[in-house]
């Protein structure tokens, strides 16, 4: 997998990851995916809400460009209240 680090036990981040290694993501016990990439961006993979979701993993795309970092880093901190998502 691309440079990955671990947060804490429920959070790790990653530059942009292929399919084989969402399905690690999921084997390893992550529950969601967070990207934060415009949709016309170069590289990335094709249906990937779909391809998350159909791994079980539940998938937000925030795309960072329009919004500020602090709001981005609220929601987030927000969102780990439900940890059957996060």
């Amino acid at each position: 997998m691309n440079i990955v680090r671990k947060i804490n036990d429920n959070l790790a981040i990653a530059g942009q990851i292929t399919l084989d290694q969402l399905g690690q993501i999921a084997d390893e016990g992550y529950k969601s995916v967070l990207n934060l990439r415009l949709p016309d961006e170069i590289g990335l993979l094709a249906n990937e809400q779909e391809k998350t979701e159909l791994l079980g993993l539940y998938y937000v795309n925030i795309p960072l460009k329009t919004l500020i970092i602090k709001v981005c880093s609220r929601y987030i901190r927000s969102s780990l209240n439900y940890p059957n998502r996060f």
